[in-house]
């Protein structure tokens, strides 16, 4: 038989516990309640501040879009600023939206009974209770003084700006990485293949 402690104090830590841990509870749910109306302001306001940012209210709609999407989501930071390294402002010549549909799901994309379904899920479309993995990435010409301005010669400078909401982060990197633009190498033509001789043909 367990034996009750005379302590008037013991007596009222016993009582006090579950009244603090309900007064914690409480007060984690109104702080979550509170701060869901915040977290959603701020959301909209970084929204319309990509939306009307001088490198991306000029751009093509299907690329905006992305773009204010990804500001919208959770975040560190908005999708980055191209910055104009020159006088003139930088010059858009390709751009990619990137999402995880249209080819065969895959473990990086998707859960597989026996396979994948017990592992920590940090692929693609994991992040933020399993909000779908979207990006952009944008190509752009930097049109520096005495460098050419077509992007497609190999002296040209060209900046890479990639975007990604839900990629989680691999040993414990962060922060931005900068693309290089590396031109295809051309190959010179060579000779056909040369008729080895049979052995027919052999002395």
């Amino acid at each position: 038989m367990n034996k009750r402690s005379s302590n008037p104090f013991a007596r009222s830590a016993r009582i006090a516990a579950p009244l603090l841990t309900g007064v914690a509870l409480a007060s984690t749910a109104a702080y979550a309640a509170d701060d869901a109306p915040t977290a959603a302001s701020a959301s909209t306001a970084d929204q319309q501040f990509v939306l009307h940012r001088e490198d991306v209210r000029h751009l093509p709609q299907p690329l905006k879009d992305t773009l204010v999407a990804l500001a919208g989501r959770p975040h560190t930071f908005n999708p980055m600023r191209v910055f104009a390294e020159a006088d003139k402002p930088s010059q858009l010549f390709q751009y990619y939206l990137l999402d995880t549909r249209g080819f065969q799901p895959n473990i990086f994309t998707a859960v597989f009974p026996g396979i994948n379904d017990h592992a920590i899920p940090t692929a693609a479309n994991a992040a933020n209770h399993q909000l779908p993995t979207i990006g952009t990435v944008r190509v752009v010409l930097e049109p520096k003084p005495g460098l050419p301005t077509d992007p497609r010669d190999p002296g040209a400078f060209i900046d890479i700006f990639t975007d990604i909401s839900g990629l989680f982060v691999i040993n414990n990197e962060s922060g931005w990485y900068e693309g290089w633009m590396i031109h295809d190498l051309i190959i010179p033509r060579v000779a056909p293949p040369r008729t080895a001789p049979s052995r027919d043909s052999r002395p």
